[in-house]
């Protein structure tokens, strides 16, 4: 059975609008097809050269090009949004293996820890993603509470603000895009081993080149095994990943790109979550006072397995146009077994909770977009014709999870021998397919118009199909109207530098009301309609000789969901964040390299259910974060080869309740790090020590709002203590 969605007099209205520029466009191509000799196709061929910025350690980790979903790569100076990328080669350098540790080096992003920083979602501008829309991988929608697959990765591309039009409904986190690593020009052989303390060891494997006739096939194949004690003697990560990237240049200028992947993510030992309890009396203890290594549990912990299928046909007609298509499968199983601290109103002692949570999601998402380019009215437009969606349907356990708890006595913070015991895990016994089921569908047109040299403008609407059917209750949502769009300006007083206006309109996606946990509001588990957020943002970039120079100053409002005083759960709150961003990065000089930035966010939560929570600030959005890398080259004649950095990261204090009565202190952590890049054996050799937390601070990693609307009887949140001092050490050759 194929599924109609119904077309919407909107759709209606944007096709007649845009046909005129569909006939103009396609034609010629039609044209070019048709009128081309034998000869004459075989010379057609697209070539792409470019001296851009690629991320690259020479490059200063500047990037000049940006993925912006189905409007293309473009160059960053003329994308009208705060876009930022974190390339592969400062990932390499740094360490980098979670997604916690790779936003850090932006200062707008956080990780939202929800059971542990490997199961927290991204976070941009003080508003956390959805479980979907948010978090991309290729452009492709997967989900974002789980293990992102670092070593698969290339590189981040990182969009702030709303991105709707974009990608259809999402909440106004921006987007978090994961570039793959996709096979490599010239043979790449290398092989790794890192270090971790306490004994963590990780084996790795790059593997990348081309082959056949013309090298018309290439290949990228990825390895890694960790396994091992971490901070403490309960603690154990275990991580194995493997993917392998192919693709094929086919004639009349197509490629076949394909790839498949797994990742293995199991944690155990770890520390819980502690939960401030509820009142406007509320605490939270200094974290200062507790020790991660105290409230440990060898049998606590999240193992996840994730399988990543996808496939991208990409077809140039010329130089100007192209269409691509693809499919993305994503398979995943998550067991957490959980400890979480119940703090005591004045946070003076705390009970410990042990719990299990079984899931599975099988996500399959597409998308297919037409761009190019064109001269109409003497003026240059690059236009886009898409859609991109997914389906998710829903599964349960069969043996289910377990519904009764093991609890602790009360205990005082400080005391970490308050046991509690492991519950009889039910992790056994495969899903079944529950009949609740998301479906997103989205249509995108957009324009870039160029004016002359100095001024431009973009425009971009979708329109969104939205299914959400829900079993307890029998319920759905079907909504064929849902309007995002985005439209900005841009001047250009110098080819290296552009000042922009943007505004935009997104829709979210309806959230369900909670089905689980205490309190639960009259319609449980009923799914809501979409709703509307809104931005406006300006900014200023600059690319000079060596630095790149991004300013933006925000102001962003979206709807909230709670349960007010007559226990329904409805849309009746309002969150605003305003703020101004600075990130910069490059060459200082020769031998000095910096990326980092700084962030003001102020926000405020309104229309709430109680007079003691309106106009509060958001649950664990800090009011400043900053992050600062400095690399510097020794000298040649002191020490060849070998680079020292330093990086400094601040997080500010941080609401912990909607009343703004419970507060997490802010913090300061201190990286630093030795590398060696050199010859060994006639091979390629680079060696790194580093040492993450320099001083041991204790600090809260995250603040997880129970509720960000205000609402009184959900008003705590769940607080994470941040990692410990952790020695890293890593070498790898190529061969």
């Amino acid at each position: 059975m194929v599924r109609q969605f119904p077309v919407s007099p909107l759709v209606c209205r944007l096709t007649a609008t845009s046909s005129f520029a569909v006939l103009m466009t396609l034609a010629p191509l039609a044209h070019a097809q048709v009128a081309a000799t034998d000869d004459e196709a075989a010379a057609v061929t697209v070539v792409v050269t470019s001296n851009k910025n690629t991320g690259s350690e020479a490059d200063g980790y500047r990037v000049s090009d940006f993925g912006l979903g189905p409007l293309g790569d473009r160059p960053a100076l003329d994308t009208p949004y705060a876009v930022q990328t974190v390339p592969q080669d400062l990932i390499q350098n740094q360490g980098v293996t979670d997604n916690w540790e790779l936003l850090k080096y932006l200062p707008s992003t956080q990780i939202e820890y929800r059971g542990g920083s490997e199961v927290g979602r991204p976070q941009s501008r003080g508003f956390e993603a959805d479980l979907l829309g948010n978090t991309r991988i290729d452009g492709f929608a997967v989900q974002s509470h789980i293990p992102q697959p670092i070593e698969m990765t290339d590189h981040i591309d990182v969009l702030s603000g709303l991105s709707g039009a974009l990608y259809g409904p999402m909440n106004p986190a921006g987007v978090f895009n994961y570039v793959l690593k996709r096979p490599t020009e010239t043979t790449l052989n290398r092989v790794g081993l890192a270090y971790q303390s306490d004994g963590n060891l990780t084996t790795r494997a790059d593997l990348g080149g081309r082959a056949g006739k013309d090298n018309m096939f290439g290949y990228r194949l990825n390895v890694a095994h960790t396994d091992g004690e971490t901070f403490s003697d309960t603690s154990n990560l275990r991580r194995e990943v493997a993917s392998l990237a192919v693709d094929a240049r086919l004639p009349s200028d197509t490629v076949l790109e394909a790839s498949a992947g797994r990742y293995v993510y199991d944690r155990n030992g770890y520390p819980g979550s502690f939960s401030v309890a509820t009142g406007a009396g509320a605490q939270l203890p200094d974290a200062g006072k507790l020790d991660q290594k105290g409230y440990s549990y060898d049998w606590a912990g999240v193992q996840t397995t994730i399988d990543y299928y996808t496939a991208k046909l990409t077809h140039h007609f010329n130089q100007d146009w192209k269409i691509t298509g693809g499919l993305m499968r994503q398979n995943t199983t998550r067991v957490m077994r959980s400890v979480s601290n119940t703090l005591s109103t004045d946070a003076g002692s705390y009970r410990a909770r042990a719990s299990e949570a079984y899931a599975h999601w099988e996500l399959t998402s597409n998308q297919l977009y037409l761009n190019g380019r064109t001269e109409l009215a003497g003026m240059e437009h690059e236009l886009t014709f898409g859609t991109n969606g997914y389906v998710n349907p829903g599964f349960a356990a069969n043996n289910g999870n377990n519904a009764a708890t093991n609890t602790s006595a009360w205990c005082d913070i400080g005391n970490t021998s308050c046991a509690v015991s492991p519950l009889n895990w039910k992790t056994d016994g495969g899903f079944y397919r529950t009949g609740t089921e998301d479906r997103y569908q989205t249509a995108i047109i957009g324009d870039t118009v160029t004016i002359n040299d100095q001024w431009s403008v973009l425009g971009v609407v979708s329109n969104g199909w939205i299914t959400a059917e829900s079993t307890t209750p029998a319920q759905a949502i079907d909504e064929d109207d849902a309007l995002s769009y985005t439209g900005a300006v841009m001047y250009k007083p110098r080819p290296d530098m552009t000042v922009y206006l943007n505004y935009a309109s997104s829709v979210l996606p309806g959230e369900r009301a909670p089905s689980s946990g205490a309190n639960l509001p009259a319609n449980a588990g009923q799914p809501m309609d979409p709703y509307e957020a809104t931005q406006w943002e300006m900014g200023y970039k600059v690319e000079l000789s060596g630095l790149d120079v991004n300013v933006a100053a925000f102001h962003i409002k979206r709807p909230t969901a709670y349960a007010g005083t007559d226990n329904v759960y409805r849309v009746q709150g309002q969150q605003r964040n305003q703020g101004l961003e600075l990130m910069t990065k490059g060459k200082l000089a020769d031998d000095i390299t910096i990326f980092g930035g700084v962030t003001w966010l102020d926000t405020k939560v309104s229309e709430t259910d109680s007079v003691a929570t309106e106009g509060k600030q958001a649950i664990g959005v800090p009011e400043w974060q900053a992050n600062l890398l400095t690399e510097y080259k020794l000298p040649e004649s002191l020490v060849p080869g070998t680079t020292a950095s330093l990086n400094l990261h601040y997080t500010g204090e941080r609401a912990a309740n909607a009343y703004n009565t419970a507060w997490a202190d802010g913090y300061t952590t201190v990286d630093i790090g030795l590398r060696f890049s050199g010859e060994a054996v006639g091979r390629k050799l680079t060696a790194r020590l580093g040492i993450t937390n320099l001083f041991d601070e204790r600090y809260w990693a995250s603040i997880m709002p129970s509720n960000v609307a205000g609402d009184s009887t959900t008003s705590g949140s769940s607080a994470f203590l941040g990692e410990p001092r952790t020695f890293k050490a890593s070498v790898s050759m190529d061969f």
